[in-house]
């Protein structure tokens, strides 16, 4: 008979915690947790979680956040760690830019850049997709992805072009 008690209590307690769809009020049960503010306005209750945590509640460590290392993020090469919550809790995947793929965003995927390498003269190249690309000029340098002049080179090159259609 203890047993077939206690399990209601747990029941009662589960099922008396709003959820955020359900509505309710802050002051009469607060559901947010770890220091997280709680809004009802209009009726719905939701949580704003501080640093951290994540979840519908808050409950959760935040796997995108290393209280520790505030550079810490399980994506590599410049991915976006983002939050996935789930109703088997809180994981994370990664959003990879534009040239890498994989969970961590850790294998790089052939690109223009690494395979032609148009830029010169030390400018970077910069991808827009795996195909299209910019290059960012090395200090000094001007021009188009295939002809990096130098600015008195440059010059020289557009006097001699002026010259000689006159």
């Amino acid at each position: 008979m203890w047993h077939h008690w206690s399990l209601k209590l747990v029941l009662l307690v589960f099922i008396a915690r709003p959820t955020p769809s359900q509505g309710g009020s802050c002051t009469s049960l607060n559901p947010c947790q770890n220091g997280a503010l709680c809004d009802d306005s209009g009726g719905i209750i939701t949580c704003s979680c501080v640093v951290g945590f994540a979840g519908e509640y808050c409950d959760y460590q935040d796997p995108c956040v290393n209280a520790n290392n505030p550079n810490y993020t399980p994506c590599q090469n410049g991915g976006t760690c983002q939050v996935v919550v789930s109703t088997n809790g809180v994981n994370f995947e990664c959003i990879c830019p534009i040239g890498f793929s994989a969970t961590l965003c850790e294998s790089p995927e052939a690109n223009i850049c690494e395979i032609e390498q148009p830029c010169n003269n030390g400018g970077a190249c910069i991808l827009i997709t795996l195909q299209d690309y910019i290059c960012q000029c090395a200090e000094g340098y001007i021009g188009m992805a295939f002809f990096f002049l130098s600015a008195s080179q440059f010059l020289f090159y557009i006097f001699s072009i002026l010259h000689n259609t006159s």
